[in-house]
């Protein structure tokens, strides 16, 4: 299971993570945060997370679906292969994250 993957350590933060397309999301929920599939920072960097909702919400990185449903992860990141964090972002390697929930959400 991709809880089972997860590579607890001793801090762990909820924070924010956006996908751009229903596939993503759907492999995400199914295998979890795969290195290998991460395009930023190069081939198997990692994943970033944000500690605020806004900045994967107002850079686009929410998924918008047909019927105008905003949808980011809640996710549990530890320090575990952590490759950065600077206050804003933390980007870690395999098994550094947990998709906890979908948040799903539109503007009034």
């Amino acid at each position: 299971s991709v809880y089972r993957s997860y590579k607890r350590h001793n801090v762990e933060s909820l924070m924010f993570h956006g996908c751009r397309s229903q596939v993503n999301e759907n492999a995400i929920v199914h295998e979890g945060f795969r290195a290998d599939k991460c395009c930023s920072g190069g081939p198997n960097f990692g994943t970033w997370f944000t500690h605020t909702s806004s900045y994967s919400d107002q850079n686009n990185f929410a998924f918008v679906d047909q019927n105008g449903w905003r949808h980011l992860f809640v996710c549990l990141v530890s320090k575990y292969d952590m490759k950065t964090d600077n206050g804003s972002m933390r980007v870690v390697g395999q098994g550094g994250a947990y998709p906890q929930w979908i948040v799903c959400y539109r503007y009034a």
